[in-house]
């Protein structure tokens, strides 16, 4: 008999469990490989078809949660030994060196814990722990050395055979022996994931977790944390609302899977769409997440950017270039938001599309071009121009191709000046993004702030206003449901809609937009690196004395 040891937070009013990559089980499967190789042809082929190749398998990695064999102790001795033994539960439960002998007493089994047990179908019991939030991106750096502020400026080692000593589970590093931070070294990686998120299988779980009866218990799980609040009254669930007419966070209803969408164009099932997109969206934010403790929001933000730049390394979820720090990913599977995106009656109504040019969004910046969309690609390498214009109209078929790329736009496209963006319209903006907050909808880029500045100065000019939408594609392993609200400025641009290869998701839509540039915050290397600023500088200098005479 096992137990399954799962801590259950309240993110955005939802429920979260704690589980974990371990990159350690990367050497199980190559052991696999050898031994498979030693077999005798016959086996080798009754296994192939009951069983998915190694070789498929090895580039797959799984969520799992902690576990451990019931000990002669008991279920309760058992769970607080898995505590004891992990540095990121101690920090959890806030377990301290001399509380470890009476760990029973200190955590509330009785009041906030919840045994679930199977029955004879299986071997497992769940064991919930209701605990408070702490933030992941708090969790994944114990033990760990701080990121530096700009992974632009650090060279990086990644290290592709990870160590089977992790450093989350070494002993505590002495002052001086911390590794050097340019060297990608992670064992284990700590998220929050959604509950109905893992019922509706839109994230890889292991065969802990995928055993039968485990799924359905979950929704136990949820209504205990659910009741549980209520009966508290901290923060009570609220009831979906009916939205109010051109609002985008639309609240879902459950289904049963959430990777197909079936797109409908009349009011009523467009709320059937945002369910199927993302079942987050449902529910109203009442409960604030814990924030990290007294940390720069620099530092959270490289934080988070550095987490998910090393998961997707140690993934092998980007196509190139290599190393991904410091990029916006190329993430693979990327032509699938186009498809996602096609579903969208706001990308079908649309006529006009701003699209960065980042590599991950090639195959989107042709597939509008097919579809008959007129593209703007920003241009930051112009002085007096903010964008490139393409319209599919005065393309060949066989441009197309070449027009989606950046050497193809600067040769097709048309050179928009400051002066003329303000006679355009922009239906769409999709930017790039290197984290993602699938609830809230505050996005973390690169580091450079472009794509807020390219939006400022849009809304200045008068291209953009609120019926503008704002999407971003990334891969799944972008989103982290906790990145916190304090990363986002008045100068940051958040996103309505977030696209990935497997979903579409509404955000709740907490932030507002950058509506104008504040030239206190602007540096000189941002003014080199995008030389149109200085151009609209000019421009906003020479209206105002243009006003100023027409006063006097």
């Amino acid at each position: 008999m096992r137990v399954v040891v799962l801590p259950v937070c309240l993110l955005e009013s939802y429920p979260h469990i704690l589980l974990k990559y371990d990159f350690r089980l990367k050497q199980q499967s190559q052991a696999q490989t050898q031994q498979s190789s030693q077999q005798t042809p016959s086996t080798q082929h009754h296994q192939q078809q009951t069983t998915p190749s190694i070789s498929s398998l090895q580039d797959q990695y799984f969520l799992t949660p902690y576990s451990s064999p019931i000990g002669v102790e008991g279920s309760v001795k058992t769970v607080c030994n898995i505590i004891r033994r992990s540095p990121v539960l101690r920090k959890l439960f806030d377990v301290k060196d001399e509380e470890e002998e009476n760990l029973e007493t200190k955590i509330d089994f009785k009041g906030h814990c919840r045994f679930i047990a199977f029955g004879p179908e299986t071997d497992i019991c769940i064991c919930a722990l209701l605990v408070d939030h702490i933030s992941s991106l708090e969790l994944n750096y114990i033990n760990m050395p701080e990121p530096p502020l700009s992974r632009q400026q650090s060279k990086i080692s990644y290290n592709h055979s990870v160590s089977s000593t992790s450093i989350l589970s070494s002993p505590l590093l002495a002052a001086g022996d911390s590794p050097t931070p340019s060297v990608v070294q992670r064992d284990l990686v700590h998220l929050w994931i959604s509950i109905r998120d893992i019922r509706h299988k839109l994230i890889h779980i292991d065969r802990v977790l995928k055993q039968p009866g485990i799924l359905s218990k979950l929704t136990h799980v949820e209504s205990w944390v659910s009741s549980y609040n209520e009966k508290d009254g901290s923060s009570p669930l609220q009831t979906p609302t009916t939205p109010k007419n051109g609002e985008l966070n639309i609240p879902p209803s459950p289904l049963p899977s959430l990777t197909t969408l079936t797109i409908h164009h009349d009011e009523n099932s467009k709320q059937t769409l945002s369910s199927t997109s993302n079942s987050l969206t449902a529910l109203t934010t009442t409960t604030p997440q814990q924030s990290l403790p007294s940390l720069p929001t620099r530092l959270v933000k490289a934080r988070a950017r550095t987490l998910v730049w090393d998961v997707m390394e140690l993934k092998n979820e980007v196509l190139y270039p290599h190393p991904v720090h410091g990029r916006i990913p190329n993430f693979r599977n990327n032509p699938d938001c186009s498809a996602n995106l096609a579903q969208l009656e706001e990308f079908q109504r649309s006529r006009v599309i701003q699209i960065c040019p980042s590599l991950a969004q090639e195959h989107l910046r042709l597939f509008s071009l097919a579809e008959g969309k007129v593209l703007l690609t920003p241009s930051p390498s112009i002085d007096v121009a903010l964008f490139y214009k393409l319209d599919p109209k005065f393309l060949n078929m066989h441009e197309l191709s070449r027009a989606a790329t950046k050497s193809g736009t600067a040769a097709l496209g048309t050179v928009v000046n400051l002066s003329a963006v303000g006679n355009i319209h922009v239906d769409i903006v999709v930017v790039a993004s290197v984290v993602v907050n699938p609830i809230t909808g505050a996005r973390l880029g690169k580091g450079k702030g472009y794509g807020d500045l390219e939006y400022a100065i849009m809304h200045q000019l008068g291209a953009c206003d609120e019926s503008t939408i704002v999407i971003t594609t990334v891969h799944e392993t972008q989103l982290l449901d906790d990145l916190p609200s304090s990363v986002m400025t008045d100068h940051d641009l958040p996103v309505n809609v977030i696209i990935t290869p497997q979903r579409i998701i509404y955000t709740q839509n907490k932030f507002q937009r950058p509506s104008k540039i504040n030239w206190d915050e602007i540096d000189n290397d941002t003014i080199l690196n995008l030389p149109v600023l200085k151009e609209f500088k000019r421009l906003q200098e020479h209206q105002q004395i243009q006003q100023q005479m027409v006063l006097v």
